[in-house]
């Protein structure tokens, strides 16, 4: 079966990297959430994209901001509060934004989640990668793409143990899914245009990364949620 990643949450209907987004998500029918994830000043595992933050007219850098002082930011843990409630539990993939988080997060999991196994964990930076510790316990762990050949990028991910590898547009070919399925890589599509999601079905992906949900399901051949 072909894995529906919602991008940022469902942000169509709500704002990206919020709980709003995430619980739209799940309602929509996807697999998985994807959303990113920064640290702040005082460990606090937050939801942010961008390394500043603007709230109120003024800028807030999240590293070097308290969780208090970003308390318009959505918070890691109130996302996996909604999956406890939930009638059934949506993965959750971690985009991390900034690489030097990564230990961060991945320990603020294994100590706070009851299943980290639900939880994936994406990184750009190979090296974090290679050097994560207890990575075993989480569902999924992916090396995101960098600059240059897509032939580089994916030995690269098998050398650092990946599981996982994000292929643009600009690369999405049958023969690129193979390579990385024969260097035991799960593919996913990261969707950039509504229509193209039956090119990634028909290259042969295990995932789409999407901002519309619905499509993607019917384009993996499932009966969107009503």
């Amino acid at each position: 079966m072909i894995r529906v990643i919602a991008h940022r949450g469902k942000h169509d209907t709500s704002r990206q990297n919020t709980i709003a987004a995430y619980r739209d998500a799940l309602a929509a029918g996807a697999d998985a959430a994807e959303l990113d994830v920064r640290v702040s000043r005082d460990g606090a595992v937050v939801l942010a994209h961008d390394p500043i933050q603007w709230h109120g007219g003024r800028p807030y850098v999240v590293r070097m901001s308290s969780s208090s002082r970003l308390s318009f930011l959505a918070r890691l843990d109130e996302v996996l509060a909604e999956t406890r409630t939930a009638d059934h539990r949506v993965p959750v993939v971690l985009d991390v934004k900034r690489a030097g988080d990564l230990p961060a997060i991945a320990d603020w999991c294994r100590q706070r989640v009851e299943d980290p196994h639900q939880i994936g964990l994406w990184c750009r930076d190979a090296e974090q990668l290679r050097r994560l510790k207890g990575r075993e316990a989480f569902g999924e762990v992916a090396l995101l793409p960098g600059h240059g050949p897509v032939s580089v990028y994916l030995k690269r991910a098998a050398e650092v143990g990946a599981d996982v590898v994000s292929l643009h547009p600009e690369v999405l070919t049958p023969a690129s899914v193979d390579w990385a399925h024969r260097g035991g890589l799960r593919a996913y599509a990261w969707i950039r245009a509504r229509g193209d999601h039956q090119h990634a079905v028909e290259c042969g992906v295990d995932g789409l990364v999407t901002d519309w949900i619905h499509d993607a399901l019917s384009a993996a051949g499932r009966a969107p949620a009503q």
